[in-house]
């Protein structure tokens, strides 16, 4: 626990190092790079969201017959309809619409893990069921996942349609506060020449990279070991994975926007009451509204949480379960032979890379935390010579909300997104794994 605390505190420190070099104007509310985002996630079916674009704001929706949701829905129809071959051609072997070939490289695989010499014949046939249910049970979960994506997307648009009246609010409280922020770093500098209509960061770097390597790289790899495979073979794994890791990589960008976003309120409205505060003493009416913006942004975080939970929850659950089981693959299936060595090394990865994403999420959870006590603070050691007592009372309560009621990335009161639900995930993993090397070792 000790050397897990201290990893934490590591990463803590490097992650807050890194995101004060990264951070860019957003304004209040979210910016292109979520559009972005929903509309690849709408080709891969999991999000029929349009888009319409007013003067000043845009408006969000979902309408059954426009041609964005049609489109969605027929790539999740076809997805989905991958997913199903999987389960009953891959796992099952019920080849009731493609032959015995779909799954040639497979059954090879199952062959090499059973006769590897180096392990135990009891041994290796639980790995290979454990093979199986892990390729069955991360179909199931992909399946569910585009169900859930499309009951999430209903909450989504309150939540990104939300952001309306707080930016009008906003630019009533503070109409001569500048969208700008002071800290510009790492921003990439282009030719004069070239006229772009929005800034580029390395964060959006950061961001493609992050789309692109971990969402295509399995595919990519997995063309080049089925080089030999039956044509169907290789439609149905390439599909399957550039889906699931495609989708798996724009949610944990679409949830780490919108918690940037969130914090990113907290952080301009703390600069609006700074700037407020230095021009001209605080009123009642003053501090009344600052207070009600804050509340607006505190229930944006709630209302965060809610249209997130469902795949959340799906993905802490996966990982409790296909995790523990690849944990015990990886540990126990060793042997002699390189494709025994090969799949624990590549199960190992896939744990390693599942608790990074939720760990990079959780640190940014946190910190609209971080940022709402920095408001907090502020507040404290604002300063109000010459106030009356009845502004002193406004400030206390403003401040008292945020700190009884601080913000927090809730998923429907079963977790709160934050380290001890790291630690918690761990510890379980570490748990039930002893029980299975335990139970499998009689």
């Amino acid at each position: 626990m000790y050397l897990l605390r201290l990893a934490q505190w590591k990463l803590s420190n490097i992650f807050n190092n890194i995101t004060a070099k990264l951070n860019f104007p957003t304004g209040i509310g979210t910016d292109f790079r979520l559009d972005v985002t929903l509309w690849l996630l709408k080709l891969l079916g999991c999000c029929p969201l349009s888009i319409s674009s007013g003067a000043t704001y845009k408006n969000y929706h979902i309408t059954w017959q426009s041609p964005s949701t049609i489109l969605s829905l027929c790539a999740s129809f076809y997805f989905a309809f991958t997913y199903v071959i999987s389960i009953t051609h891959v796992t099952f072997k019920k080849f009731f619409l493609f032959g015995e070939s779909i799954r040639q490289v497979f059954t090879l695989t199952e062959t090499a893990m059973k006769t590897d010499t180096s392990v135990r014949q009891t041994t290796a046939t639980f790995n290979v069921q454990a093979l199986n249910a892990i390729v069955m049970l991360g179909r199931l979960c992909a399946l569910v996942n585009i169900i859930l994506s499309w009951q999430s997307s209903f909450k989504l648009v309150e939540y990104l349609n939300n952001w309306v009246p707080i930016q009008k609010r906003f630019l009533q409280i503070f109409p001569n506060e500048a969208h700008k922020r002071l800290q510009d770093s790492w921003k990439l500098n282009f030719s004069p020449k070239i006229s772009v209509r929005r800034s580029f960061h390395w964060f959006d770097v950061g961001l493609c990279c992050y789309i692109i390597f971990p969402g295509l790289t399995p595919s990519i790899a997995m063309v080049v070991t089925l080089h030999a495979a039956p044509f169907s073979e290789i439609w149905l794994n390439v599909t399957l994975l550039t889906h699931n890791y495609l989708t798996d990589v724009l949610e944990d960008t679409k949830n780490v926007l919108i918690f940037r976003s969130l914090s990113e309120a907290f952080e301009k409205i703390r600069m609006g009451i700074n700037k407020s505060v230095k021009q001209e003493k605080p009123t009642v009416l003053a501090v009344q509204s600052w207070r009600e913006i804050l509340k607006q942004i505190q229930n944006q975080c709630g209302l965060a949480g809610k249209c997130l939970m469902s795949m959340q929850l799906t993905f802490i659950f996966n990982l409790l379960l296909v995790g523990t089981i690849c944990v015990y693959v990886s540990l126990n299936g060793f042997g002699n032979g390189r494709l025994s060595v090969l799949v624990s090394i590549t199960n190992g990865i896939f744990v390693i890379i599942w608790l990074g994403r939720l760990y990079f999420k959780i640190l940014n959870a946190e910190k609209i935390t971080e940022v709402e006590r920095s408001v907090a603070r502020s507040l404290m050691e604002m300063d109000c010579t010459g106030c009356s007592s009845l502004v002193m009372t406004q400030i206390r309560m403003t401040h008292d909300v945020l700190v009884k009621t601080p913000s927090r990335i809730n998923f429907g009161n079963y977790v709160v997104l934050n380290k001890r639900l790291f630690l918690g995930i761990t510890s379980q993993i570490i748990t039930y794994l002893i029980v299975l090397m335990q139970f499998f070792s009689v």
